[in-house]
C-alpha cells in the first residue's frame, strides 16, 4: 500500500527579517507559527533577541505567532515580515 505524501501538511513560507529574505521549507501547518518564525530568525542570524521582541506581519496585519499556521490560510510561499518592535526594552 503506497504511503500518502507528507507534503499535504507542509508549506513553504518566505520571511523578510529586517530586510533579509529567507525561505523556511516544510513548515508543518499544525504547529504554531512561532516555530517557523524561530527558524527564520535562526537562518538569518537574528538569534540575540527573544521571539517576543519581534512583530510578525502579513498583509499589513500583526499576527499572533502562537496560533497554528493552518489558521492563517497562507498561500504557498506567502511573504511574512519580521521586524523588531519599536521601543522594545524588556518586560
Amino acid at each position: 500500500m503506497p504511503e500518502k505524501p507528507k507534503q499535504q501538511n507542509q508549506i513553504s513560507l518566505t520571511f523578510i527579517v529586517n530586510g533579509t529574505e529567507t525561505v523556511v521549507e516544510k513548515v508543518n501547518v499544525h504547529q504554531p507559527l512561532h516555530v517557523a518564525v524561530q527558524k527564520a530568525l535562526d537562518q538569518t542570524g537574528n538569534t540575540g533577541r527573544p521571539i517576543g521582541d519581534w512583530q510578525v506581519i502579513y498583509n499589513d496585519q500583526n499576527l499572533d505567532a502562537n496560533k497554528k499556521v493552518e489558521e492563517f490560510n497562507f498561500p504557498e510561499n506567502a511573504v511574512i515580515f519580521l521586524s523588531l518592535k519599536a521601543g522594545q526594552g524588556g518586560i
